[in-house]
């Protein structure tokens, strides 16, 4: 963590979430694992430092589905992030073993009906995200640049977890990278 934190100095947001983790790590918080998902997302659209970013984001990757939600959220994070990464930088088979530990809270339920239940909804959740149109098209509308932004990371977490679960039924997998360049070109901007 702190070298993440000396490799950029003068990066406020950096410094801050490295010497909150530099302290120590506690799996079992849901803060700390935001913010080392946090950090890793910084480092790699902010700073655009992959490696580092990687490396972050490889702390949380080994954790497993442990049934909490709001815990797995940071993890889920940090997968697609890190398939998203590997896949850039052409290493796919390292990209698809993220795919698949993204998606294993997606065969956890034992129950038949349940099981189908959760499939029909998960797949519902990828034919139709959310991805922020209408509150990226207000800020913009309103001038505010930083409501945009924030709207935009939003939408780029999305389409990162749709790129790792391989597209959907509305977007192929082609459609999506082009999505996901678009967004980084815009956050980066």
């Amino acid at each position: 963590m702190g070298a993440a934190g000396e490799a950029h100095p003068g990066r406020n947001g950096v410094a801050v979430l490295s010497e909150r983790l530099v302290k120590g790590i506690n799996t079992k918080s849901g803060s700390c694992l935001r913010d080392l998902s946090d950090l890793a997302h910084d480092l790699f659209i902010e700073l655009r430092d992959p490696d580092r970013a990687l490396a972050v984001a490889d702390i949380l990757n080994v954790l497993p589905y442990d049934g909490n939600r709001d815990r797995w959220m940071s993890v889920e994070r940090s997968l697609a992030l890190s398939s998203f990464i590997c896949r850039e930088l052409g290493q796919t088979e390292r990209a698809a073993v993220y795919d698949q530990l993204l998606q294993a809270p997606d065969t956890v339920e034992t129950d038949p009906f349940k099981a189908r239940i959760a499939a029909k909804v998960r797949q519902r959740g990828l034919n139709e995200p959310n991805l922020y149109d209408k509150e990226i098209f207000r800020s913009i509308d309103n001038g505010n640049r930083d409501a945009e932004r924030e709207w935009r990371l939003l939408r780029l977490e999305t389409l990162l977890f749709l790129r790792s679960h391989g597209g959907s039924n509305t977007l192929g997998v082609g459609e999506l990278d082009h999505r996901i360049a678009n967004e980084l070109e815009a956050v980066r901007a």
